[in-house]
């Protein structure tokens, strides 16, 4: 079959020894067509014990959360503990392009089967380690579970109301950001083998994924020494007065979304809302008198945000959600009532995109409906075509193509053993291939050797890269960042006319004075990259110009509006022409097609018609603001994959292609157990706090001090019993209504309370060190003052702090990711406004100086 029809990775085979913490990146994977084989101890992988279940019956093979994240992959066992199991291991590894593994830092190396051993099986293979915190530093060894992992990276620290625990969202979150960030992290260092012919080590840290998590929270300690904090169903940050939004209106059946906004799109929806409000005779005479085009919410106040808000809050609660929904789409407002698992299922606009995936079960004698692909590549699919295996399925199948029989096998050939995971074969330079197993058309990896630089310096993955932006915010211009962060040339496209809106109505701005090359959110998105201005409205003269920088271009990044790029004759459809190996990707709200693919919105609300909200906040309360456009920077992992992906692809075929990736689809990927609940079980997921399904106690604990928290996981039986030694309690482990995790959690109120009543006593990270010795899964709630001293963070360098000529020194954040045979950057500032129009427009663009001056004296290059 020919890499059209199957994805462009097939010729690639993965080695799956991952926990939840990277089922999403085996997937991912999966989805672009590798031949990914889940390796298991014979009795199953531990996480089949994750819920919910099929029909409710707790059954390893009914998983739902199984079923979510580990399709599109073949499932073997295997023990790697055991000498013959080790021995089929190494025969596994000497097969396969990837391994991926979240087994806790050094674990590999004790049984004899590190790094070094997987290298010299096969020093080809690019091998990924996912842990919590990476393999090196104070907390590589330390325990997590998602809500550590929340709680460390500072997203906790932005979620829930300020008199209470900080929350997590109730559904786990860091795995999926963790999965899929990994998948990106590997197909990069996929891309620098394939240029070195040597293979990578790659080590994710789940802490340094989550930063993205909280979008640039961070910044206004970085820039002015305030931090921001968690504020409820209000938004914060958006204002130089301190003033706060509501975001979550009651309405007649249920809550939604929407926001006061600034800027061009903020303003029309206020105007908009004022006159529906006017039509049902709901608009007080004050906001009808209201100058929107003049309304700066950067400078707007509390009393006056409070004033408007009260006459909307009770218009709203006279509205249904789907009364809204039509309003907001038919009327080009911003908003989104915040949606339920039913209500996606009942979305038009899914439907319309044939986004919702019927996968056959024959074990179950029925199909079940999954969320489809993350995106549309008009190339090659991106879809489910597995199910997920169970449980030495695919033993035979596997082994015998290695070339064993059934006595090799063992006396139990569908059990192999005890342990982790396996996987398929790989693009040897040395052996020359044109063909994979079963057939799948490759090429040779390379096998050049190393490319370095004239002085000594190994070169950055994507060097060589040519990336062009016509994007702004985040969800466009931040895959940018990731690209450029790995050697890419990434050039942002802009106007003085119409600058980045982050440049203009987002703060933090240094010192609180506003200025276009002050904004520190901008400054986060865009380092290292090159800055040039160019007037699209200019006419024949400026489209033109944007067809010869789609010339020069490898990859096209826009964030328009459905149809904006057509209309400025621009559309891939036209650039093609002009550049048959252009890759464009077109990141939207909600598809570039479908009946509601033109309306206008940010990810700070699409966050909740995707269902995230809806699952963050404390039990029969409000759903609770994720800082940010929080589903933007799930859409940007599964951007850079994409491009890398489509990158694979030209190489091998020569042919381009155009990516339609609906951030809304992109957000979905992360809650497909839930989603599979309600098709299945009509179960509607809400949120419940810290609680957790299985574990107790489980949630945030005062400490000592002002708004200290940490947080604490117990989900076995042996954990309690430290737990209650460490808090010098021995003989709550005995007694009989916590002596099992059942009873544990139906005192969880009364358990938690107790267990708060102790930590008060510490300090955070003293309490945390104490209960990660005793093997007690915990961790420190950091604030947004507390992510740039993290130890942890600064062992890993996350930050770069570099000068900039208005704003000063400031952090700018590193990749969650580092690899063996590359360094990552960022290495420069971000680009004041049009600072590189001279050296774009006429070194790599080849303008002459005549045509460069005309240009710009007529305003094209504005």
């Amino acid at each position: 079959m020919t890499l059209r029809e199957q994805g462009p990775l097939s010729p690639y085979r993965v080695l799956d020894l991952t926990d939840e913490l990277g089922f999403l990146c085996g997937k991912t994977l999966g989805d672009l067509g590798a031949d990914v084989i889940k390796v298991e101890r014979p009795g199953g992988d531990a996480a089949r014990r994750i819920g919910p279940y099929l029909d409710g019956e707790r059954d390893p093979e009914k998983s739902l959360y199984w079923f979510a994240f580990n399709n599109n992959k073949r499932g073997i066992t295997l023990n790697l503990e055991a000498p013959e199991g080790q021995g089929l291991f190494k025969r596994l590894v000497e097969k396969a392009d990837f391994v991926l593994e979240t087994f806790r830092p050094g674990y590999l190396e004790g049984i004899g089967l590190g790094r070094d051993v997987i290298r010299a099986a096969n020093p080809d293979t690019v091998l990924v380690s996912i842990t919590p915190f990476g393999l090196t530093g104070p907390y590589s060894r330390y325990l997590a579970t998602d809500i550590e992992i929340m709680a460390m990276s500072g997203c906790m620290s932005l979620t829930g109301d300020p008199d209470k625990p900080p929350l997590r969202v109730t559904f786990p979150q860091s795995y999926q950001w963790t999965g899929s960030y990994a998948a990106m992290a590997a197909l990069v260092a996929h891309t620098q083998r394939r240029r070195t012919g040597r293979g990578e080590h790659v080590d994710v840290s789940a802490q340094a994924c989550m930063l993205w998590g909280f979008s640039h929270a961070h910044t206004f300690w970085d820039l002015n020494r305030s931090v921001e904090k968690r504020a409820g169903s209000f938004m914060t940050g958006r204002t130089i007065t301190g003033a706060k939004m509501r975001v979550f209106w009651p309405c007649k059946d249920g809550y939604l979304n929407f926001i006061i906004y600034g800027g061009e799109a903020g303003r029309k929806t206020n105007q908009a809302l004022v006159e529906w409000m006017a039509e049902k005779g709901e608009a007080p005479a004050f906001l009808l008198e209201k100058d929107w085009r003049t309304f700066n919410i950067e400078q707007v106040t509390q009393d006056e945000i409070d004033i408007m808000e009260e006459p909307i809050a009770e218009f709203f609660t006279g509205v249904t959600k789907q009364e809204f929904f039509e309003a907001v789409t038919g009327r080009g407002m911003l908003g989104y009532p915040v949606s339920t698992a039913q209500e996606l299922l009942a979305d038009p606009q899914l439907k319309a995109r044939d986004f919702w995936q019927e996968v056959e079960h024959p074990e179950l004698n029925r199909s079940l409906t999954y969320p489809g692909g993350f995106a549309r590549f008009s190339e090659f699919p991106c879809r489910i075509y597995r199910r997920a295996p169970l449980i030495g399925e695919h033993n035979r199948e596997v082994y015998e193509e290695m070339g064993l029989d059934a006595g090799e096998m063992g006396p139990q050939p569908f059990v192999l053993s005890v342990a982790e995971r396996s996987r398929r074969t790989p693009c040897r330079p040395s052996a020359r291939r044109t063909t994979c197993r079963g057939g799948f058309e490759t090429r040779p990896c390379g096998g050049r050797g190393q490319r370095i630089h004239g002085d000594g310096s190994v070169m950055k993955a994507l060097e060589g890269l040519k990336v062009v932006e016509f994007a702004a915010y985040a969800a466009g211009p931040v895959v940018g960042k990731h690209l450029v962060d790995q050697g890419a040339t990434v050039v942002h496209l802009e106007s003085r006319v119409r600058p980045d809106g982050f440049r203009t109505h987002y703060p933090p701005y240094k010192d609180n004075i506003h200025g276009l090359n002050r904004s520190g959110l901008f400054a986060l998105c865009n380092s290292e990259k090159l800055g040039i201005t160019l007037n699209l409205k200019k006419g024949p003269e400026a489209t033109a110009l944007a067809k010869r920088i789609a010339e020069w271009a490898d990859i096209l990044v826009e964030n328009f509006s459905p149809g904006t790029m057509g209309r400025l004759g621009l559309g891939y459809e036209t650039l093609s022409e002009v550049n048959p190996k252009l890759i464009m990707l077109s990141s939207s709200n909600l598809g570039q097609s479908g009946p509601h693919a033109h309306h206008p919105g940010f990810g700070s609300q699409l966050s909740s018609l995707a269902g995230f909200t809806n699952l963050t906040g404390y039990r029969d309360g409000s759903p609770q603001i994720l800082y940010g456009p929080y589903i933007d920077y799930i859409a940007v992992g599964y951007g850079v994959v994409g491009v890398l992906a489509a990158l694979e692809y030209r190489d091998a075929t020569g042919r381009g292609q155009h990516i339609d990736l609906a951030q809304y689809e992109t957000g979905l990927q992360y809650l497909g157990p839930l989603l599979l609940d309600y098709t299945v079980n009509g179960n509607v997921a809400m949120r419940d706090g810290n609680r957790h399904p299985e574990a107790a106690p489980h949630g945030a604990f005062p400490c000592a001090g002002d708004d200290n928290w940490c947080v604490l996981s117990v989900a076995s039986d042996e954990q309690w019993r430290a737990l209650c030694q460490a808090m010098d309690r021995p003989e709550w482990g005995g007694r009989d209504e916590y002596a099992t995790a059942e009873r544990r959690r139906t005192r969880a109120d009364e358990l938690e309370a107790r267990v708060g009543e102790w930590t008060r006593q510490f300090e955070a990270r003293e309490l945390v060190e104490k209960l990660q010795a005793v093997g007690v899964p915990s961790g420190v709630v950091n604030g947004m003052e507390q992510i740039y001293d993290d130890p942890q963070l600064v062992h890993r360098d996350q930050w770069n702090r570099m000068d900039h000529p208005e704003i000063g020194t400031m952090s700018y954040q590193r990749a969650p990711y580092t690899l063996t045979e590359s360094d990552g950057g960022p290495d420069r500032r971000d680009p004041l406004l049009g600072e590189h129009n001279a050296y774009f427009y006429r070194e790599l663009l080849g303008l002459g100086e005549e045509e460069f001056e005309t240009l710009t004296q007529e305003g094209v290059i504005d």
